[in-house]
């Protein structure tokens, strides 16, 4: 697989070229959308399935065909409510993000300001986190972004999360 808007190279093997002949590569179809020519041949493909074929003034053979996989960087995920939330503890949550491979969880909360409880913390290829040993008087807020061998999306949403704490008996 490649990254979409790398360039990759594409080599014709087996065959030889008669004279005045060219390996010509397609997209579209055999011998429809022509995007280059020669054997390597380098670009940055938009299109899975690629066609070639020996091009000459004296004939023109069959074409092959090769597909190629090509990736996207993940979309930003979308953080949804928290759960589990308790005085110290909650569980922040998001929906997955197609083609993510991993997720990096900032959390940060209105004492401190910013992402100073957590920044960038991979948590593996998951939907959730469960944080604790948190601070009962503070707002929590946490974000997410997903991460693919592509690159990594922008930030999700901010959630916010206000701690349950029981009263102290009297």
């Amino acid at each position: 697989p490649i990254c979409a808007g790398s360039s990759t190279t594409f080599t014709q093997s087996g065959g030889s070229l008669g004279t005045g002949a060219s390996y010509q590569w397609y997209i579209g179809g055999c011998l429809a959308g022509p995007v280059g020519s020669g054997s390597p041949f380098s670009y940055s493909p938009t299109s899975s399935t690629h066609y070639v074929a020996a091009v000459g003034t004296c004939n023109t053979t069959a074409c092959a065909s090769t597909s190629v996989t090509i990736n996207t960087i993940p979309t930003a995920p979308v953080a949804t409510a928290a759960t589990s939330i308790l005085c110290t503890s909650f569980r922040a949550n998001w929906n997955a993000s197609a083609g993510a491979t991993t997720y990096f969880l900032d959390v940060g909360n209105d004492c401190l300001g910013g992402w100073t409880v957590i920044s960038n913390l991979n948590v593996g290829n998951v939907t959730f986190y469960d944080l604790s040993g948190l601070t009962s008087t503070c707002d929590y807020y946490y974000r997410v972004r997903a991460f693919n061998s592509c690159g990594t999306s922008g930030n999700s949403n901010q959630i916010w999360v206000t701690p349950l704490c029981c009263a102290n008996p009297a």
